[in-house]
Protein backbone atom coordinates (compact mmCIF):
# COMPACT_ATOMS: atom_id res chain seq x y z
CA UNK A 1 0.00 0.00 0.00
CA UNK A 2 1.57 2.90 -1.26
CA UNK A 3 2.18 6.28 1.29
CA UNK A 4 0.45 8.88 1.56
CA UNK A 5 1.81 12.25 1.34
CA UNK A 6 1.59 13.13 5.16
CA UNK A 7 2.82 9.46 5.87
CA UNK A 8 5.70 10.34 3.84
CA UNK A 9 5.99 13.78 5.73
CA UNK A 10 5.71 12.49 8.88
CA UNK A 11 8.44 9.54 8.30
CA UNK A 12 10.71 12.09 7.10
CA UNK A 13 10.27 14.39 10.49
CA UNK A 14 11.16 11.58 12.22
CA UNK A 15 14.26 10.62 10.66
CA UNK A 16 15.12 14.26 11.13
CA UNK A 17 15.01 14.21 14.22
CA UNK A 18 16.89 10.85 14.98
CA UNK A 19 19.59 11.57 12.85
CA UNK A 20 19.17 15.56 13.76
CA UNK A 21 20.21 14.41 17.34
CA UNK A 22 22.98 12.32 16.23
CA UNK A 23 24.48 14.74 13.77
CA UNK A 24 24.41 17.80 16.98
CA UNK A 25 26.37 15.07 19.17
CA UNK A 26 28.25 13.54 17.10
CA UNK A 27 29.62 16.60 15.25
CA UNK A 28 29.56 20.15 17.15
CA UNK A 29 29.33 19.29 20.41
CA UNK A 30 32.64 16.93 20.12
CA UNK A 31 33.89 20.00 18.21
CA UNK A 32 33.30 22.41 20.96
CA UNK A 33 35.94 20.42 23.16
CA UNK A 34 37.96 18.67 20.05
CA UNK A 35 38.93 20.31 16.40
CA UNK A 36 42.48 18.81 17.14
CA UNK A 37 42.97 18.57 13.45
CA UNK A 38 42.86 22.48 13.02
CA UNK A 39 45.89 22.53 15.36
CA UNK A 40 48.23 22.80 12.52
CA UNK A 41 46.50 25.24 10.20
CA UNK A 42 46.02 27.55 13.26
CA UNK A 43 49.81 27.60 14.79
CA UNK A 44 51.08 27.80 10.89
CA UNK A 45 48.15 30.26 10.74
CA UNK A 46 49.96 32.61 13.72
CA UNK A 47 52.89 31.96 12.42
CA UNK A 48 52.34 33.30 8.87
CA UNK A 49 51.23 36.43 10.07
CA UNK A 50 54.08 37.07 12.72
CA UNK A 51 56.18 36.24 9.44
CA UNK A 52 57.66 32.63 10.85
CA UNK A 53 57.84 30.28 9.49
CA UNK A 54 55.07 27.78 9.98
CA UNK A 55 56.54 24.47 8.55
CA UNK A 56 59.07 24.75 11.90
CA UNK A 57 57.99 22.28 14.31
CA UNK A 58 59.81 24.01 17.13
CA UNK A 59 58.07 26.98 16.24
CA UNK A 60 54.86 25.92 16.07
CA UNK A 61 55.15 24.27 19.28
CA UNK A 62 56.30 27.49 20.55
CA UNK A 63 52.67 28.77 19.34
CA UNK A 64 50.42 26.37 21.00
CA UNK A 65 52.08 26.75 24.44
CA UNK A 66 51.82 30.66 24.05
CA UNK A 67 47.93 30.07 23.56
CA UNK A 68 47.60 27.35 26.15
CA UNK A 69 46.79 24.25 24.32
CA UNK A 70 46.92 21.51 26.28
CA UNK A 71 49.26 19.21 24.29
CA UNK A 72 51.44 21.38 22.18
CA UNK A 73 53.25 18.68 21.06
CA UNK A 74 50.11 17.52 18.57
CA UNK A 75 51.96 20.14 16.43
CA UNK A 76 55.35 18.93 16.66
CA UNK A 77 56.23 17.96 13.35
CA UNK A 78 55.62 21.18 12.23
CA UNK A 79 52.80 22.20 9.16
CA UNK A 80 51.91 20.40 6.34
CA UNK A 81 49.12 22.67 4.39
CA UNK A 82 50.64 24.07 1.46
CA UNK A 83 50.87 28.12 1.80
CA UNK A 84 47.58 28.98 -0.59
CA UNK A 85 45.84 27.05 2.39
CA UNK A 86 47.56 29.25 4.90
CA UNK A 87 47.28 32.54 3.79
CA UNK A 88 43.41 31.91 2.48
CA UNK A 89 42.78 30.62 6.46
CA UNK A 90 45.16 33.09 7.68
CA UNK A 91 42.38 35.18 9.57
CA UNK A 92 42.27 32.24 12.01
CA UNK A 93 45.20 33.67 13.54
CA UNK A 94 43.74 36.82 14.51
CA UNK A 95 42.34 34.84 17.14
CA UNK A 96 42.87 32.97 20.55
CA UNK A 97 42.53 29.08 20.16
CA UNK A 98 39.25 28.50 21.73
CA UNK A 99 38.01 31.62 19.22
CA UNK A 100 39.58 30.05 16.59
CA UNK A 101 38.06 26.89 17.10
CA UNK A 102 34.43 28.18 17.29
CA UNK A 103 34.78 30.62 15.00
CA UNK A 104 35.67 27.51 12.55
CA UNK A 105 33.17 25.75 13.55
CA UNK A 106 30.41 28.38 13.27
CA UNK A 107 32.41 28.80 9.77
CA UNK A 108 31.69 24.63 9.11
CA UNK A 109 27.96 25.31 10.03
CA UNK A 110 27.40 28.12 7.74
CA UNK A 111 29.13 25.85 5.13
CA UNK A 112 26.70 23.14 5.97
CA UNK A 113 23.47 25.28 4.97
CA UNK A 114 25.31 26.01 1.69
CA UNK A 115 25.61 22.07 0.84
CA UNK A 116 22.15 21.41 2.01
CA UNK A 117 21.06 24.13 -0.62
CA UNK A 118 23.17 22.55 -3.02
CA UNK A 119 21.68 19.13 -2.92
CA UNK A 120 18.13 20.28 -2.82
CA UNK A 121 19.05 21.86 -6.47
CA UNK A 122 20.37 18.12 -7.01
CA UNK A 123 17.11 16.34 -5.53
CA UNK A 124 14.41 15.78 -8.38
CA UNK A 125 11.58 15.29 -6.02
CA UNK A 126 8.31 15.96 -6.51
CA UNK A 127 8.04 19.55 -4.50
CA UNK A 128 9.93 21.60 -2.82
CA UNK A 129 9.15 21.01 0.34
CA UNK A 130 10.29 17.35 0.02
CA UNK A 131 13.59 18.51 -1.64
CA UNK A 132 14.59 20.84 1.11
CA UNK A 133 13.79 17.76 3.79
CA UNK A 134 15.62 15.36 2.10
CA UNK A 135 18.47 17.55 1.44
CA UNK A 136 18.89 17.82 5.34
CA UNK A 137 18.69 14.66 5.92
CA UNK A 138 20.77 13.75 3.56
CA UNK A 139 23.50 15.83 5.28
CA UNK A 140 23.36 14.86 8.42
CA UNK A 141 22.96 11.47 7.59
CA UNK A 142 26.13 11.31 5.90
CA UNK A 143 29.01 10.48 8.90
CA UNK A 144 32.02 12.23 6.68
CA UNK A 145 30.18 15.27 7.46
CA UNK A 146 30.24 14.90 11.09
CA UNK A 147 33.84 14.01 11.59
CA UNK A 148 34.64 16.98 9.79
CA UNK A 149 33.26 19.04 12.06
CA UNK A 150 34.08 17.56 15.23
CA UNK A 151 37.72 17.34 14.15
CA UNK A 152 37.91 20.70 12.73
CA UNK A 153 38.54 19.92 9.43
CA UNK A 154 38.55 21.78 5.80
CA UNK A 155 36.57 19.50 3.95
CA UNK A 156 33.25 20.79 4.76
CA UNK A 157 34.07 24.35 3.58
CA UNK A 158 36.19 23.38 0.40
CA UNK A 159 33.43 21.16 -0.57
CA UNK A 160 30.23 23.91 -0.04
CA UNK A 161 32.74 26.54 -1.99
CA UNK A 162 33.11 23.91 -5.25
CA UNK A 163 29.77 23.07 -5.36
CA UNK A 164 27.92 26.50 -4.98
CA UNK A 165 30.75 27.03 -7.61
CA UNK A 166 28.96 24.64 -10.31
CA UNK A 167 25.62 25.51 -9.46
CA UNK A 168 26.60 29.11 -10.01
CA UNK A 169 27.92 28.05 -13.08
CA UNK A 170 25.02 26.18 -14.39
CA UNK A 171 22.95 29.38 -13.20
CA UNK A 172 24.74 31.54 -15.46
CA UNK A 173 27.20 33.88 -13.00
CA UNK A 174 30.68 32.67 -14.19
CA UNK A 175 31.96 35.43 -11.82
CA UNK A 176 30.93 34.23 -8.98
CA UNK A 177 31.02 30.76 -9.80
CA UNK A 178 35.02 31.33 -10.19
CA UNK A 179 35.44 33.23 -7.28
CA UNK A 180 34.15 29.90 -4.74
CA UNK A 181 35.53 27.77 -6.94
CA UNK A 182 39.48 29.14 -6.78
CA UNK A 183 38.32 29.45 -2.64
CA UNK A 184 37.36 25.48 -2.59
CA UNK A 185 40.56 24.84 -4.53
CA UNK A 186 42.87 27.14 -1.70
CA UNK A 187 41.37 26.14 0.97
CA UNK A 188 41.58 21.71 0.17
CA UNK A 189 43.67 21.80 -3.58
CA UNK A 190 43.38 17.56 -3.33
CA UNK A 191 39.45 18.09 -3.31
CA UNK A 192 39.52 20.85 -5.78
CA UNK A 193 41.36 20.99 -8.62
CA UNK A 194 39.88 17.88 -10.54
CA UNK A 195 36.42 20.11 -10.23
CA UNK A 196 38.48 22.95 -11.72
CA UNK A 197 39.30 20.41 -14.66
CA UNK A 198 35.98 19.69 -14.91
CA UNK A 199 35.32 23.22 -15.51
CA UNK A 200 37.60 23.59 -18.03
CA UNK A 201 36.77 20.44 -19.87
CA UNK A 202 32.94 22.28 -20.03
CA UNK A 203 34.58 25.13 -21.69
CA UNK A 204 33.48 27.50 -19.19
CA UNK A 205 36.76 29.72 -19.79
CA UNK A 206 35.53 32.64 -17.90
CA UNK A 207 34.74 31.44 -14.71
CA UNK A 208 37.91 28.85 -15.19
CA UNK A 209 40.03 32.42 -15.90
CA UNK A 210 39.34 34.05 -12.73
CA UNK A 211 39.73 30.87 -10.30
CA UNK A 212 43.17 30.14 -11.91
CA UNK A 213 44.02 34.30 -11.21
CA UNK A 214 42.61 34.44 -7.88
CA UNK A 215 44.28 30.95 -7.08
CA UNK A 216 47.19 32.26 -9.02
CA UNK A 217 47.06 35.85 -6.87
CA UNK A 218 46.27 33.89 -3.13
CA UNK A 219 49.30 31.36 -3.67
CA UNK A 220 51.87 33.72 -4.79
CA UNK A 221 50.95 36.29 -1.67
CA UNK A 222 51.18 33.15 0.44
CA UNK A 223 54.69 31.95 -0.93
CA UNK A 224 55.96 35.55 -1.12
CA UNK A 225 55.14 36.26 2.41
CA UNK A 226 57.11 33.12 3.29
CA UNK A 227 60.34 33.93 0.64
CA UNK A 228 60.69 36.89 3.01
CA UNK A 229 60.45 34.99 6.56
CA UNK A 230 61.84 31.90 5.84
CA UNK A 231 64.30 31.21 2.89
CA UNK A 232 64.03 27.20 3.40
CA UNK A 233 60.14 26.96 3.99
CA UNK A 234 59.90 24.59 0.78
CA UNK A 235 62.15 22.15 1.94
CA UNK A 236 60.82 22.04 5.26
CA UNK A 237 57.35 21.75 3.72
CA UNK A 238 58.82 18.84 1.96
CA UNK A 239 60.47 17.24 4.95
CA UNK A 240 57.56 17.37 6.78
CA UNK A 241 55.86 15.16 4.59
CA UNK A 242 58.79 12.68 4.16
CA UNK A 243 58.47 12.75 8.08
CA UNK A 244 54.95 11.89 8.39
CA UNK A 245 54.92 9.44 5.71
CA UNK A 246 57.90 7.74 6.84
CA UNK A 247 57.46 3.95 8.05
CA UNK A 248 55.58 3.68 11.06
CA UNK A 249 54.48 7.69 11.00
CA UNK A 250 50.73 8.66 11.08
CA UNK A 251 50.22 9.25 6.93
CA UNK A 252 51.83 5.71 6.34
CA UNK A 253 50.01 3.99 3.73
CA UNK A 254 52.22 0.72 3.54
CA UNK A 255 51.32 -2.52 4.90
CA UNK A 256 52.99 -1.70 8.92
CA UNK A 257 51.37 1.85 8.47
CA UNK A 258 49.60 2.07 11.70
CA UNK A 259 46.16 4.14 10.94
CA UNK A 260 46.87 2.75 6.83
CA UNK A 261 42.69 1.50 8.09
CA UNK A 262 41.58 4.78 8.16
CA UNK A 263 42.86 5.98 4.42
CA UNK A 264 40.15 5.56 1.89
CA UNK A 265 42.37 6.53 -1.20
CA UNK A 266 43.76 3.46 -3.14
CA UNK A 267 47.34 3.65 -2.08
CA UNK A 268 47.03 1.32 0.88
CA UNK A 269 45.54 -1.34 -1.32
CA UNK A 270 48.34 -0.96 -4.39
CA UNK A 271 50.95 -1.25 -1.39
CA UNK A 272 49.59 -5.20 -1.39
CA UNK A 273 50.94 -5.91 -4.97
CA UNK A 274 53.47 -3.00 -5.92
CA UNK A 275 56.82 -1.81 -4.33
CA UNK A 276 56.51 0.96 -2.49
CA UNK A 277 58.24 3.60 -4.57
CA UNK A 278 56.02 2.78 -7.15
CA UNK A 279 52.91 3.01 -5.32
CA UNK A 280 52.35 6.88 -5.45
CA UNK A 281 53.00 7.49 -9.72
CA UNK A 282 51.02 3.99 -10.24
CA UNK A 283 47.84 5.66 -8.11
CA UNK A 284 47.90 8.59 -10.19
CA UNK A 285 48.81 6.63 -13.54
CA UNK A 286 45.48 4.47 -12.66
CA UNK A 287 42.86 7.24 -11.85
CA UNK A 288 44.22 9.34 -14.83
CA UNK A 289 43.49 6.37 -17.11
CA UNK A 290 39.76 5.88 -15.40
CA UNK A 291 38.95 9.59 -15.93
CA UNK A 292 40.10 9.71 -19.26
CA UNK A 293 38.02 6.98 -20.15
CA UNK A 294 34.74 8.83 -18.48
CA UNK A 295 35.47 12.14 -20.25
CA UNK A 296 35.59 10.33 -23.62
CA UNK A 297 32.33 8.70 -22.77
CA UNK A 298 30.53 11.99 -21.31
CA UNK A 299 32.25 14.19 -24.16
CA UNK A 300 30.84 11.99 -26.57
CA UNK A 301 27.07 12.48 -24.88
CA UNK A 302 27.37 15.91 -24.38
CA UNK A 303 29.31 17.03 -20.67
CA UNK A 304 26.81 20.10 -20.44
CA UNK A 305 23.68 17.24 -20.25
CA UNK A 306 25.37 15.56 -17.37
CA UNK A 307 26.61 18.37 -14.53
CA UNK A 308 25.31 16.11 -11.68
CA UNK A 309 26.63 12.95 -13.16
CA UNK A 310 29.99 14.41 -13.59
CA UNK A 311 30.34 16.17 -10.47
CA UNK A 312 30.10 13.04 -8.81
CA UNK A 313 32.34 11.19 -10.92
CA UNK A 314 34.44 13.74 -10.22
CA UNK A 315 33.99 13.33 -6.14
CA UNK A 316 34.98 9.83 -6.36
CA UNK A 317 37.71 10.01 -8.78
CA UNK A 318 39.70 13.36 -6.39
CA UNK A 319 39.56 10.41 -3.29
CA UNK A 320 41.62 8.02 -4.92
CA UNK A 321 45.11 8.83 -5.90
CA UNK A 322 46.36 10.86 -2.89
CA UNK A 323 46.36 11.28 0.96
CA UNK A 324 42.71 10.90 1.97
CA UNK A 325 40.44 10.70 5.25
CA UNK A 326 36.89 9.60 5.47
CA UNK A 327 35.72 13.01 5.91
CA UNK A 328 36.60 13.87 2.87
CA UNK A 329 34.15 11.91 1.02
CA UNK A 330 31.65 15.10 1.89
CA UNK A 331 32.67 15.67 -1.90
CA UNK A 332 30.89 12.59 -2.85
CA UNK A 333 27.04 14.17 -1.66
CA UNK A 334 26.49 14.87 -5.80
CA UNK A 335 26.71 10.80 -5.96
CA UNK A 336 24.53 10.36 -3.32
CA UNK A 337 22.01 12.99 -4.89
CA UNK A 338 22.59 11.07 -8.42
CA UNK A 339 21.94 7.73 -6.65
CA UNK A 340 18.69 8.81 -5.23
CA UNK A 341 17.89 10.13 -8.32
CA UNK A 342 18.60 7.52 -10.16
CA UNK A 343 16.64 4.80 -8.29
CA UNK A 344 13.71 6.70 -8.01
CA UNK A 345 12.70 7.13 -11.46
CA UNK A 346 14.17 3.25 -12.06
CA UNK A 347 14.56 0.68 -9.00
CA UNK A 348 15.53 -2.08 -11.09
CA UNK A 349 18.84 -0.43 -12.12
CA UNK A 350 21.24 -2.87 -11.10
CA UNK A 351 24.35 -0.96 -11.33
CA UNK A 352 23.09 2.46 -9.49
CA UNK A 353 21.73 -0.26 -6.79
CA UNK A 354 25.61 -1.56 -6.82
CA UNK A 355 26.91 2.18 -6.15
CA UNK A 356 24.35 2.53 -3.71
CA UNK A 357 25.42 -0.37 -1.59
CA UNK A 358 29.19 0.57 -2.11
CA UNK A 359 29.24 3.73 -0.82
CA UNK A 360 26.93 3.95 2.11
CA UNK A 361 29.45 1.94 3.99
CA UNK A 362 31.74 5.24 4.39
CA UNK A 363 28.98 6.82 6.28
CA UNK A 364 30.43 4.75 9.38
CA UNK A 365 33.17 4.66 10.91
CA UNK A 366 33.65 1.20 11.31
CA UNK A 367 37.88 0.39 10.55
CA UNK A 368 37.87 2.62 13.61
CA UNK A 369 35.67 0.74 15.49
CA UNK A 370 37.00 -2.45 14.71
CA UNK A 371 40.50 -2.11 16.06
CA UNK A 372 38.95 0.02 19.40
CA UNK A 373 37.23 -3.78 19.75
CA UNK A 374 40.47 -5.79 19.20
CA UNK A 375 42.50 -3.20 21.35
CA UNK A 376 39.97 -3.95 24.02
CA UNK A 377 40.03 -7.58 23.73
CA UNK A 378 36.46 -7.95 22.25
CA UNK A 379 38.07 -8.56 18.66
CA UNK A 380 40.95 -11.91 19.29
CA UNK A 381 44.10 -10.78 17.79
CA UNK A 382 43.93 -14.19 15.76
CA UNK A 383 41.31 -12.76 13.76
CA UNK A 384 42.52 -8.88 13.46
CA UNK A 385 45.96 -10.43 11.98
CA UNK A 386 44.64 -12.30 9.28
CA UNK A 387 45.13 -11.40 5.82
CA UNK A 388 41.73 -11.12 4.90
CA UNK A 389 40.63 -8.89 7.61
CA UNK A 390 43.57 -6.71 8.30
CA UNK A 391 43.40 -5.93 4.10
CA UNK A 392 39.86 -6.23 3.18
CA UNK A 393 37.56 -5.78 6.22
CA UNK A 394 39.29 -3.06 7.70
CA UNK A 395 40.55 -1.63 4.05
CA UNK A 396 37.19 -2.34 2.63
CA UNK A 397 36.00 1.91 2.55
CA UNK A 398 39.18 2.44 0.07
CA UNK A 399 37.49 -1.12 -1.76
CA UNK A 400 34.28 0.62 -1.77
CA UNK A 401 35.51 4.02 -3.59
CA UNK A 402 37.27 1.98 -6.15
CA UNK A 403 34.53 -0.25 -6.95
CA UNK A 404 32.05 2.54 -6.90
CA UNK A 405 34.69 4.53 -9.33
CA UNK A 406 34.73 1.40 -11.62
CA UNK A 407 31.11 0.76 -11.06
CA UNK A 408 30.15 4.60 -11.99
CA UNK A 409 31.95 4.62 -14.92
CA UNK A 410 30.60 1.61 -16.48
CA UNK A 411 27.33 2.90 -16.14
CA UNK A 412 28.38 5.90 -17.66
CA UNK A 413 28.43 3.77 -20.30
CA UNK A 414 25.66 1.52 -19.98
CA UNK A 415 22.67 4.47 -19.02
CA UNK A 416 23.91 7.97 -19.85
CA UNK A 417 21.32 8.91 -22.13
CA UNK A 418 18.57 8.22 -19.33
CA UNK A 419 20.72 10.43 -16.73
CA UNK A 420 18.75 13.32 -15.53
CA UNK A 421 20.20 16.71 -16.40
CA UNK A 422 21.51 18.64 -12.81
CA UNK A 423 17.94 20.61 -12.24
CA UNK A 424 18.23 24.31 -10.95
CA UNK A 425 17.95 25.00 -6.90
CA UNK A 426 15.08 25.53 -5.36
Amino acid sequence: MALTRRSQHLILIGLLLLFGTVFVVRGPVRAVDGGEDLAHLYAASVLWLEGGNPYDGERCVEVMERVGHPDPSHVANGSFYPPSTIATLSVLGLMGWDASRLAWLAVNLACCAVLVWALAGWLQLDSAASRWMAAVLILIAWGPVMTALSLGQLSITAAAGIFAGLICLERGRPWLAGVLLAIGCLIKPQLGLGFLVLVGLRRQWFALGISVALIALVTGLGIWRLMVAAPDWASLLVGNIEQDQAPGQVLDASLGGPLRHQMIDIRPLLHLVLPTAWVNISALLLVGVMAAVAIWRLLRVGLHRYALLASAGVGLLVLLPVYHRVYDATVLLPLLALVINRLLCCRRDALMVVIATLILPLSLPLPSILVVLNQRGVIPDSIHSAWFWEHVVLQHQSWCLLLASIALIAWTYRRAETEPVLAESG
